[in-house]
């Protein structure tokens, strides 16, 4: 039986099971994204930000730009496939192996394909809606007395229409997110891309799977607040120092002798950032695996035979 327990301990078990891969999948994820911020993107700002080439202005290539960080985004894209994949393998087919079970075939493109897939239904969503907040906020401020142009209407003349409207929306993308998880874990076990199977397994289980996934992203989101205190804090002790006597001059000075302590403790947020993207990589992967698991289960059909 499906229960939003048992997608925690999904995530949770993967883990505790296998922390080499989960440091692994954490580390590869923080190169790829350091590597190709330098490769892609910071160079091609640097270069198209001069402000000046042969004495005269140079404006930056907006497409230039625009194209190095869409091409970064699609390799992260990538890269979070491979490892997620790496994850729903170490739980539905552990006997694969590899090296933190990461592995480039089939299966990785058919969940690129997949991802691909919902993003390009995301935008078509975002599309329609904004044209609905736009209907109902236009007519709302032209009803308002005193606003005659919808254009030029302040924050506070929005509809309460429109406000539900955009509610319902953000709640209506969470359903449709809860609902349709499985399919990452489907799409692996049968060899092909499984959307519709997906939404008929999750029928009924709404509630169950989403306070699963909730409790554990609240986990996540825990772990990255403390490590952000803990890079900021050296940061924001030598700054209340500064108001002290002879501080400010201090700090302006650089002779701050607690900035060492900033240094190493950015060092280790940094390690703790790699740790916490494979923790979260394993919480996907583990309770969506964990949960798909569990439903097939309730049809009769056990994971084992899911392959056959």
């Amino acid at each position: 039986m499906l229960t939003a327990g048992t997608i925690i301990n999904g995530g949770l078990r993967l883990v505790r099971e296998r922390p080499v891969s989960v440091a692994i999948w954490g580390l590869v994820y923080l190169g790829a994204t350091i590597v190709g911020g330098l490769l892609l993107v910071l160079p091609l700002l640097r270069m198209r930000m001069e402000p000046m080439q042969g004495g005269q202005f140079v404006p930056p290539d907006p497409m230039a730009m625009m194209g190095s960080i869409y091409l970064f985004d699609f390799g992260i894209l990538v890269l979070l496939v491979v490892l997620v994949a790496a994850g729903l393998r170490a739980v539905l087919r552990p006997e694969d192996g590899g090296f933190a079970f990461i592995r480039l075939g089939m299966d990785e493109v058919r969940l690129v394909g997949l991802a691909l897939l919902f993003f390009i239904a995301m935008i078509a969503i975002a599309v329609v809606f904004g044209i609905l907040l736009a209907i109902f906020i236009g007519a709302g401020v032209a009803m308002a007395p005193g606003a005659p142009d919808a254009s030029a209407a302040p924050f506070g003349q929005i509809p309460a229409s429109a406000v539900v409207l955009m509610l319902l929306f953000y709640a209506g993308i969470v359903w449709l997110q809860v609902r349709l998880a499985p399919s990452i874990a489907l799409t692996m076990i049968r060899e092909r891309i499984a959307i519709g199977e997906a939404w008929r397994l999750t029928r009924g289980h709404f509630w169950p799977m989403f306070g699963g996934f909730l409790v554990l992203g609240l986990m996540l989101m825990l772990g990255y607040l403390a490590l952000l205190l803990l890079v900021v804090a050296p940061f924001f002790g030598e700054i209340a120092r500064g108001f002290g006597p002879g501080g400010m001059a201090a700090l302006q000075q650089g002779n701050v002798g607690g900035l060492g302590a900033f240094g190493i403790a950015m060092i280790v947020g940094t390690i703790g950032f790699a740790i916490l993207a494979g923790i979260g990589i394993a919480f996907w992967a583990g309770g969506i695996a964990t949960a798909t698991a569990a439903l097939l289960e309730e049809e009769g059909e056990g994971i084992a035979a899911a392959f056959e």
